[in-house]
């Protein structure tokens, strides 16, 4: 099985899929396959220290947050799903070089790439012709035929291996054991089988709606109706919405008075000479509610961000009536330009704004009661602070809490519950534990513990 016969083709993909599906490969064997450059290439861009300190994401826990079968598509079709963070980004500068790497830090003046060589080039800002975000892997294809199929199996078996140790200290609040519910749950499909989403980010019940209308939104920039079993296409924003990787039409909110006023906020993201921005934006229903009114939207921010990734992916609308915005870090990874700490961005940030007024030629207005509204160099629409990735904002129904989901770095996702002007810690901590000190405050603020 290792080898195909003398006058037999190679193993397909599909070979290599089912022989490490159905083996189960040996641990120590697939570690040398990693090591081994003649054969995987692995650890030339990948570590499995926690350092993440080559091009490719670090691997020490990928056990822990991928099955066998996403293993094995990873290594089979490297560009079907790219790591968030590790997208490639391409330069070509105005001495007509190009250069191809994964972004190591951005400033206004500079643009750090590391390329699959592990090699940081630094670029002046000024000197940038043309820069495009890569949808395709820096992991070349067919790394699998460098393998017969029991070192393949191997392979996907040490990977399979590396995983959190048991036991280790993840902090308070994070249970060693999780009980088994006392009642059970039966799930009820809310739509026929022919109705069929790709790569569907959010769903939610249009307010008022007697035969639960429902909308549903599409990463690539599609939002449909569905309503009595059926789905209709509701809005098209496939030739505005930039999609790939933590990008794309993310987030949806209907204006707490949407029966009177039929206005909704949608949250997405753009390209713009190279650069992504995300779009917070607000729209309008046609009075009956069957589709938009085709009115211009209104744009209420322009967030310009540094990669492709850490976008933040939600926003809605508080029980205090204020539209609340999830902003990501933006990368690259490690926030190594502190953004999350950084109060004259609002990057890395909940924010808080007034939709239903206007002020200082903006199209919001910040409410009084905002923490850092009147605090020179700091932006007044900030919320609270020190977030990576807040990927979903929800309020608790009885007491009103603000909780957030927060997506880690490499070992550690968080929930948190958030109140006014709290610091969350990126990238000082990740989780309970220390990540860097390069940002910490020097004036004994307190950081507060997901």
């Amino acid at each position: 099985m290792g080898s195909p016969l003398m006058g037999q083709s190679p193993p397909s993909k599909v070979d290599y899929a089912a022989y490490a599906l159905s083996h189960s490969g040996a641990v120590e064997k697939g570690s040398q396959v990693f090591s081994d450059a003649a054969k995987g290439l692995c650890a030339t861009c990948h570590t499995v220290d926690g350092s993440g300190a080559k091009v490719g994401p670090d691997l020490s826990s990928i056990g822990d947050k991928f099955s066998r079968n996403d293993l094995i598509r990873s290594i089979l079709e490297p560009s079907a799903t790219v790591a968030v963070g590790f997208g490639a980004t391409v330069i070509e500068t105005t001495d007509g070089d190009g250069l191809v790497g994964v972004i190591r830090a951005a400033t206004d003046e500079t643009l750090r790439l590391m390329g699959v060589d592990g090699n940081v080039r630094t670029v002046a800002t000024k000197a940038i012709a043309k820069r495009e975000e890569s949808t395709v892997s820096l992991m070349p294809e067919g790394l699998h035929a460098t393998l017969n199929l029991e070192e393949f199996a191997d392979l996907i078996a040490y990977l399979e291996s590396l995983k959190t140790p048991s036991g280790q200290d993840l902090g308070l609040g994070t249970p060693a054991d999780i009980p088994v519910s006392a009642s059970s749950l039966t799930l009820t499909a809310l739509f026929p089988p022919d109705v069929k989403f790709r790569n569907p980010t959010w769903m939610g019940f249009v307010p008022g709606s007697e035969n639960r209308t429902a909308l549903v939104l599409e990463q690539a920039g599609k939002l449909w109706i569905v309503e009595e079993g059926r789905s209709r296409l509701f809005l098209d924003l496939t030739e505005i919405v930039r999609r790939g990787g933590a990008t794309g039409l993310l987030a949806c909110s209907f204006h707490p008075d949407f029966v009177e006023n039929r206005r909704h906020y949608l949250k997405y993201q753009i390209v713009e000479e190279g650069v992504i921005s995300t779009i917070i934006e607000e729209r309008r229903f046609t009075k009956d509610g069957s589709k938009d009114s085709g009115d211009p939207p209104r744009r209420l921010l322009k967030i310009r961000g540094v990669t492709q990734d850490h976008n933040g992916g939600s926003l809605g609308f508080g029980p205090d009536g204020y539209l609340y915005v999830g902003m990501g870090d933006t990368g690259p990874q490690e926030d190594p330009q502190g953004h999350g700490q950084d109060m004259g961005l609002l990057l890395g940030k909940i924010i808080r704004i007034d939709v239903d007024r206007t002020e200082a030629r903006k199209e919001y207005a910040i409410p009084e009661d905002n923490p850092f509204r009147l605090q020179e160099g700091i932006r007044p629409e900030i919320w609270a602070l020190g977030f990576r990735e807040p990927w979903r904002l929800s309020w608790d129904r009885e007491t009103g809490d603000l909780w957030v989901g927060d997506v880690g770095q490499n070992r550690y996702e968080e929930v948190a519950i958030v109140s006014k002007g709290e610091n969350h810690g990126w990238n000082v901590y990740e989780g309970h534990h220390t990540h860097s000190d390069r940002y910490r405050n020097e004036d004994g603020s307190q950081y507060v513990a997901p």
